[in-house]
């Protein structure tokens, strides 16, 4: 089964509240967090666009399950953001850390994620994002391509 993070991987909030794709995971913006200035603004959770990808994930499965950390004060906005930009039945999971995350999987399962620092990547598909490109990873999605091999690879739900 595939599960699918939200941020980096659905939507693009980190780029969308810096003005650009961060090269580093914890880049800051007039020395603040994308989690600082999420915090002072959570509607941005909700207005933030989507990523590249979720056409492709609309094309080609029926439906989703999501696994999200997300701030409590931020979640009323996800959901909103949610219905808004996802076109297929879903279901989401708020987690606390990506140790909890990685707690949902079972042997064969794969989370399509943009996260780069877990310590094991073998049920991980990471999506390229300027912050992770350093990582040596048994599976890497870096074009729309990759994304529609991966789904095709998986059964779907």
């Amino acid at each position: 089964m595939l599960y699918w993070d939200l941020d980096g991987v659905l939507r693009i909030l980190g780029s969308y509240v810096l003005g650009y794709e961060p090269e580093n995971w914890h880049d800051t913006y007039n020395g603040k967090t994308i989690i600082e200035i999420v915090n002072e603004h959570p509607e941005l959770c909700a207005t933030c666009p989507e990523s590249e990808y979720l056409p492709i994930i609309h094309e080609k499965l029926n439906d989703i399950i999501i696994l999200t950390n997300q701030l409590d004060d931020w979640i009323p906005f996800t959901e909103i953001w949610l219905r808004r930009h996802v076109k297929i039945p879903y279901d989401v999971v708020y987690t606390k850390s990506s140790k909890h995350k990685l707690g949902f999987l079972k042997n064969g399962d794969i989370l399509v994620e943009d996260f780069p620092g877990f310590q094991n990547y073998n049920n991980i598909a990471l999506i390229t994002r300027r912050y992770n490109e350093h990582l040596n990873v048994p599976c890497r999605i870096s074009s729309l391509i990759d994304l529609r091999r991966l789904i095709d690879s998986h059964e779907t739900t």
